[in-house]
């Protein structure tokens, strides 16, 4: 997905499950939940914007996150990840709390902002 503004109010912009591979690119989503994923392979994120009232980034058993350049705004977590889940993140990330892992998930801050709000 690349140039997308969406706007979804009390819906999942983007649901990811089993072994689905998701690239957004140079996009805004405004969503309840920006992105929610599960299973394996991995999610990439490039120059995206993420506004929701939940979870901005939910991510549960062996997926891989990389994000690039991204903004998420999210009045419930901004990062969220279970299980054996990985983030990897440049950006800034506002949340209640910004991130949230729990298992062997991990979220690995590489110059980005987290801010707990």
């Amino acid at each position: 997905v690349s140039g997308v503004t969406a706007n979804l109010p009390g819906q999942t912009a983007i649901t990811a499950d089993a072994n689905c591979a998701v690239t957004v690119e140079d996009s805004t989503i405004t969503a309840a939940v920006g992105i929610a994923a599960t299973g394996n392979r991995a999610i990439r994120l490039r120059n995206v914007t993420l506004q929701t009232t939940a979870a901005g980034l939910l991510l549960e058993g062996n997926k891989n996150a990389s994000l690039e350049n991204v903004t998420i705004v999210s009045d419930g977590v901004g990062v969220e990840a279970h299980g054996n889940a990985s983030v990897r993140l440049t950006g800034r990330v506002e949340g209640s709390p910004a991130t949230r892992t729990d298992g062997n998930a991990s979220v690995q801050n590489l110059g980005g902002e987290l801010v707990d709000r």
